[in-house]
Order: structure tokens, then C-alpha cells, then sequence
């Protein structure tokens, strides 16, 4: 027993976890202990170790190992979880877990090498689990042995969800180009607010995307609210919600198809995204809008808000 409760202080979250499931394949240790709760209750109290950690970490080892098993059968070189190499951040292998029962296949596969690889930050998959969450209508699995929630092509309202947060993605992705910047260090992190009741609320339910640019010597911050439509007919209430908006700057985003030949439908002050399969692009800039001493409040509320969250996440 002492040689195989040694110091876990010692190893890194991998090597701890490749040790719980070497004991799971053990048929002679799963004897000597009896169970799997039995041996991580022993490795606890040995360690002083919370064995809700324990459970945590072997169910990472067991998600990175069936990734790892495939993406190896596919030709891709992935080190194992106790070599020294293995980079992957526990944190990030669960929101992987999540975002898996929902992306789409094309965006998942490369997102499951870069993951396992360590090279994609938890910052960029928090905001994929954000942007594809509500699709999943929120629900999230509670409790072991509940089945997790997963996408349904069957659902209608799943795939209309599933559509509009394809739209939010590639925005999302595109909007150091859309809005003109170097680099994506040049704003925070994009915002879905779809399934936040609160941010839905601060914003007055008008958008469905918030990008924040950040200040420079030149600029102060700018709030652009970003309005999905799938339909032309839809921009009427895009007008309405003009005169409230506590943006700086406001777009609506439509399918390339659904663009209209004369941009004089719109309102001046709207920026207009065209979406297109696998591109997007500014088919009219926004321009400022002009603030009422009511909308300036609600801006700052807005923009208060949404830096403490950018605080949040780092």
C-alpha cells in the first residue's frame, strides 16, 4: 500500500490521473482495495488530498485518454497524460467536454488537438462554450450518472439555435478585421448574452453579441452591440431599439442572400455585417450614435458590467 499511495505533491495533475486509471485496469489492486471510492479515499486521507479533486482529475484522464486513443488512430501525435510534455489544463479539458456535446464536427476536431496540445487558452474556449451553450436550451448535466445534454438535429429550435450561434462564432472570430484593429489583444474578449439573464437585462435585450474595444491614447473604450437577424423583414425592430441602445456603436448582422440591394433601408447609424458561409464582412460601417443624458447612464452601467466580467475571467 505504501508504494502505491506515494507523494502525489510530487506529480502533475496528469501523472495522478494515469495512476487512478492504471488502478481502474488492475484487476489485483481493485482486489486489495475493493473499489475505485475505496482507493481514492485512501489516497485523500494519505495525502490530505479533497476527493472530490480526485473524482475531478480521473475524470479528466478518462476524457484526454479517449480523445488522445482517437486522434492517434487519425495519424496525430499526442503524449501520453503522465509524460512531462502533456500540456493540457484540467479546466480545459471540461469545458472541452462540454462544448464536444455541441459544436459542430469541423469546429471540434482541430479544437481537440490544440486543447490536449495545451495551445488553445481556456479564455478562447469559455467563450466557444458561451457562444454555443444556448443551443443546449441551458441545461447542463447534474449529478453522476445523469446523461449530459447533447445537440439534437431534430430539434427544430435546436437547429435555428445552432445556425444563429454559427453566426455569433464566425463574427466573434472575424472582429479584430471587422472593426479595424491589429490584433485581438486590441479588444476583450467577444460576449454572447444569450442564456445571461443579467447581462440581457443591463443591455436592455437588444443584443445578441457585445464587443468591447479597449482605450488608447486616442480612443476611450467603445461597447459595439451586435444584433443577429435572419431575416430582412426583422430589421424594423433594429430601428426601434436605436433610440435605447446603450452602445456606442450598433450593428445587425444578415445572410449574405438577404442583403438588399439599396442600403437606404437602414437607418444611417446602423452597421451592417454580411454573413456569408465561411466569411463575414462590413458591408456599411456603424457610426457613433448620439447620447441622451438617459443613454449615457446606461451606457456606463453597461460598460462597468462588462469589464468587471473581463476581470472575472483572467
Amino acid at each position: 500500500m505504501a508504494q502505491e499511495l506515494k507523494k502525489l505533491s510530487t506529480k502533475s495533475w496528469g501523472q495522478v490521473a494515469a495512476q487512478l486509471l492504471a488502478f481502474e485496469k488492475d484487476e489485483s489492486k481493485k482486489r486489495q482495495y475493493r473499489s475505485m471510492a475505496s482507493y481514492i479515499r485512501a489516497l485523500s486521507e494519505r495525502e490530505s488530498r479533497n476527493e472530490a479533486t480526485l473524482w475531478r482529475l480521473l475524470s479528466a484522464g478518462r476524457f484526454y485518454e479517449e480523445i488522445r486513443a482517437r486522434l492517434i488512430s487519425q495519424g496525430q501525435t499526442i503524449p501520453a497524460l503522465e509524460d512531462p510534455d502533456c500540456k493540457a489544463a484540467v479546466e480545459s479539458l471540461e469545458l472541452l467536454n462540454k462544448i464536444s456535446r455541441v459544436v459542430p464536427k469541423a469546429t471540434l476536431e482541430p479544437l481537440e488537438i490544440s486543447t490536449l496540445m495545451g495551445e488553445t487558452s481556456r479564455r478562447e474556449l469559455r467563450v466557444t462554450w458561451e457562444t454555443y451553450r444556448p443551443v443546449l436550451e441551458g441545461k447542463t448535466k447534474r449529478g453522476r450518472g445523469k446523461k449530459a445534454p447533447k445537440y439534437d438535429s431534430r430539434n427544430a429550435r435546436m437547429r435555428g439555435a445552432m445556425e444563429e450561434a454559427r453566426v455569433i462564432a464566425r463574427i466573434a472570430d472575424a472582429c479584430p478585421s471587422l472593426f479595424n484593429l491589429q490584433s485581438s489583444a486590441d479588444l476583450f474578449r467577444p460576449i454572447p448574452t444569450r442564456g445571461k439573464p443579467y447581462l440581457m437585462r443591463v443591455s436592455h435585450a437588444q443584443f445578441d453579441l457585445l464587443v468591447v474595444t479597449k482605450a488608447t491614447d486616442e480612443q476611450l473604450p467603445a461597447v459595439h452591440g451586435i444584433k443577429v437577424l435572419g431575416r430582412i423583414r426583422d430589421i424594423a425592430r433594429a430601428r426601434v431599439l436605436l433610440d435605447t441602445s446603450p452602445a456606442d456603436f450598433f450593428w445587425i448582422s444578415l445572410p449574405d442572400a438577404q442583403l438588399p440591394e439599396d442600403m437606404a433601408l437602414f437607418d444611417e447609424r446602423i452597421g451592417v455585417f454580411c454573413v456569408a458561409q465561411k466569411s463575414v464582412s462590413v458591408s456599411r460601417p456603424a457610426t457613433p450614435l448620439v447620447r441622451t443624458e438617459e443613454n449615457a447612464e446606461y451606457r456606463e452601467q453597461l460598460l462597468r458590467f462588462l469589464l468587471a466580467e473581463f476581470s472575472k475571467s483572467h
